[in-house]
């Protein structure tokens, strides 16, 4: 070739022409290879066959500029986080500043292509934690558990505490109330809720008297074996094993305590808020003979070896298991008296009215019984006369004992002297004045369909001297029978009815449903200006239609002519416009129960008021069916029968009893419960009273003396025998309480 200068642009065309061959690309570098492909296997769509790196970079031409990389995704923008209850407060307080420190710079040589966009990179700083921060991050912990459980779902966490208390199991405290089922304070509530309260605790009464008495019965006879001569074994008298007769004796009255534990909690919680009772006087009995119990034990010569000062464990146990029977009989009286008034389904209330016939009246009407479980669970004679001594007793108990012991220079007599007072001041017979023969009356009551609302019915029940009597609690409607019936040409026997069924249905008599039973009514009519006459019989207008309704006295007495063959004496006679319309015969039968009835009202010097409205039923039928006296009834006028037996007065605030049945002996059987229950619980509160005040002397005598004469004559044999003997009286006349 010739020499020419060398053309640059000439070579570049001529290089650009040649075909292309495979190169290596020095600027790659295995870093940059891996990169490429992740980024490729990310970005690759789904289902498309890769083609390998080699192969795909030996197609490619060597004079092509590198792909360029893709900008990364945008990441995805998070939504705030709530603020808990530690940002909150730390937003409140300011916080310290950071101290600067130096900024360090990490550079990498090789940085691969990014997937997201790089965070900045944190900057160090120190962080200095404030003093209060422990105090700051437990606050805030126990604000966000509050609002936790303050937010959380009822149930689950009701759930979650039973499956806690399931793992745990009940406490000794909780299996003991759950033995007790103590029943708790009467509220005013219906009868049958009252009935589900006590029921249980009747049921658990009825066990522990079972258990009691299991373990009073070994006391009863270690007590009487000595003084009775019945054989005992010698390991159980205190002349031969005192510390043996001491354990068994006082591990004996522990249980029997343990049984009654409802009893011993009353007993402190009234004397805690200073209303000591019958519950009070036993325990503090029971506790103090323990506590005698205990000097013996530590010093079994305190009384100089004699043997007559021996505790009253065996006296006291014996005490608590009647009680506790007694409180069994008053809780039994309840359930029968609220299960009555459950399983009643037509309620009649009984109440003492005043300014009736210038008496105290019982009358009955439909009601309701609100109040009468509070009633009812009224304290009765016996713990109402208790609430006043007690506090004198017990204050008297203590002081006489200081001063028979350590005012007679016998300080060691103190727990001796004290035992044997607050022992005569609980009697055995405290328990039952009231409770027994309320429970023989409520369990007779129950059978008859009847029920008294405990001492509050006998107290406001007992001056009562009429007893108002109505249509149907002297003839039910199964008691009254049409015999016959006469329609005249004046009216149809349906028009005839129809009038005759209006006037009584107006009237409220009691003639009324036998009636309709035996003359079916298509349909009543109203009735005006409806007028009671006191010759027996009604009038009033019906469609503008003079009409007469009443029995033959009425008619003579109106001038209305009657036919010789229909002058009936026990009929029910219609006139319609001055016209004889219809003649019904009636006929009235005895009853046996209404007949008990009136001679149990007459045992108990309660006269029936007759407030009637059937113009038929005078004191001469009466006289006629049931043999009754008519000075002995009472027959108000006409006016004065319609105000008593108006069934919508006003309800009775204050209901004494209610029955369950119609007719007059449910009646009677209330109103003389009441009054037999009133009688046997102040005789026997005579009894109590005799007792308490008799013992109580007796014992301050004897403790005052301090001889050994003196206390072999209290020994607990003696002592049992005496309260046993007061307790029969007690027993017997409760036990004839339901007999009336």
């Amino acid at each position: 070739m010739p020499d020419q200068d060398f053309d640059l642009e000439q070579f570049k065309s001529i290089i650009n022409e040649l075909p292309d061959t495979p190169q290596a690309d020095p600027g790659l570098s295995v870093e940059r290879i891996m990169a490429e492909e992740r980024y490729t296997a990310i970005t690759a769509p789904k289902g498309k066959k890769k083609q390998p790196r080699e192969q795909e970079r030996i197609s490619a031409p060597q004079h092509t500029l590198p792909e360029p990389v893709p900008e990364p995704r945008r990441a995805r923008k998070r939504e705030p986080e709530p603020e808990s209850e530690l940002k909150r407060i730390r937003k409140r307080e300011p916080e310290p500043t950071p101290a600067p420190v130096e900024k360090h710079e990490h550079k990498r040589d090789i940085k691969p292509p990014p997937r997201h966009r790089p965070h900045p990179e944190p900057e160090p700083y120190d962080f200095a934690l404030p003093d209060d921060f422990a105090e700051t991050f437990a606050a805030a912990r126990a604000a966000t558990e509050r609002a936790w459980y303050k937010h959380k779902d009822p149930e689950q966490q009701s759930r979650e505490q039973e499956e806690s208390a399931a793992r745990s199991g009940p406490s000794l405290l909780e299996r003991i109330k759950q033995f007790v089922k103590k029943a708790p304070a009467p509220l005013d509530t219906m009868p049958e809720q009252a009935f589900e309260r006590v029921e249980p605790y009747v049921l658990s009464l009825r066990v522990r008297v079972i258990a009691s008495f299991a373990l009073a019965l070994p006391l009863i006879y270690i007590a009487l074996a000595p003084a009775l001569g019945l054989p005992l074994h010698e390991s159980l008298l205190y002349t031969r094993q005192p510390y043996r007769y001491l354990m068994v004796t006082g591990l004996l009255q522990l249980l029997v305590m343990f049984c009654g534990v409802d009893i011993v909690a009353k007993g402190f919680t009234d004397f805690i808020h200073l209303r000591p009772g019958i519950e009070t006087l036993v325990t503090v009995s029971g506790v103090v003979s323990l506590l005698h119990l205990l000097t013996l034990v530590i010093d079994i010569n305190a009384f100089g070896g004699f043997i007559g000062f021996v505790p009253y464990t065996t006296v006291n146990g014996v005490i608590f298991a009647f009680t506790l029977w007694g409180n069994y009989y008053q809780h039994n009286g309840y359930k029968r008296t609220y299960q009555t008034a459950m399983y009643a389904s037509d309620i009649s209330v009984i109440a003492c009215e005043e300014n009736i016939c210038d008496g105290v009246t019982y009358t009955k009407r439909p009601g309701a019984l609100g109040g009468f479980v509070t009633r009812t669970e009224t304290p009765d004679a016996a713990r109402r006369v208790t609430a006043l001594l007690a506090p004198v007793l017990l204050a008297a108990a203590l002081l006489f004992a200081l001063s028979a012991s350590v005012g007679q220079g016998r300080p060691g007599f103190f727990f001796w002297s004290w035992s044997a007072l607050s022992l005569a001041c609980a009697p055995i017979s405290a328990a039952f004045v009231f409770a027994l023969p309320y429970s023989r009356v409520a369990k007779r009551l129950y059978i008859m369909g009847g029920a008294i609302a405990g001492w509050t019915a006998a107290r406001e029940m007992r001056g009562g001297e009429f007893a108002a009597v109505t249509d149907n609690d002297l003839f039910s409607s199964d008691m009254i029978a049409i015999n016959g019936r006469k329609v005249l040409s004046v009216a149809t026997p349906d028009k005839a009815n129809t009038y005759a069924a209006s006037m009584l249905r107006s009237a409220g008599s009691g003639l009324y449903d036998a009636f309709t039973r035996d003359n079916p009514v298509t349909s009543l009519r109203a009735v005006t200006n409806l007028e009671h006459h006191e010759s027996g019989g009604l009038s009033g207008e019906i469609q503008g239609e003079r009409v007469l309704l009443g029995a033959l006295p009425f008619m003579l007495r109106m001038g209305i002519r009657l036919p010789s063959e229909l002058n009936v004496k026990k009929a029910v006679y219609l006139v319609i416009s001055l016209e004889l319309a219809a003649v019904y015969i009636i006929n009235y039968i005895a009853s046996t129960s209404t007949d008990n009835g009136l001679k149990m009202l007459a045992r108990q010097r309660v006269v029936p008021l007759l407030a009637i409205r059937d113009f038929n039923i005078t004191p001469l039928l009466l006289k006629e069916k049931y043999g009754a006296d008519p000075d002995l009834l009472e027959y108000p006028p006409i006016e004065e029968r319609i105000k008593i037996s108006d069934n919508a007065r006003n309800a009775f605030e204050k209901p004494s009893a209610f029955v369950s049945k119609a007719g007059l002996l449910p009646m009677a059987e209330c109103i003389s419960g009441a009054l037999r229950l009133r009688k046997i619980t102040s005789l026997n509160r005579l009894f109590y009273l005799a007792c308490l005040l008799s013992g109580f002397l007796i014992m301050l005598f004897l403790t005052y003396s301090g001889s050994s004469d003196s206390a072999a004559a209290i020994l607990p044999g003696n002592v049992m025998l005496y309260y046993l003997l007061w307790w029969l009286p007690v027993w017997f006349a409760s036990s004839m309480a339901h007999r009336y």
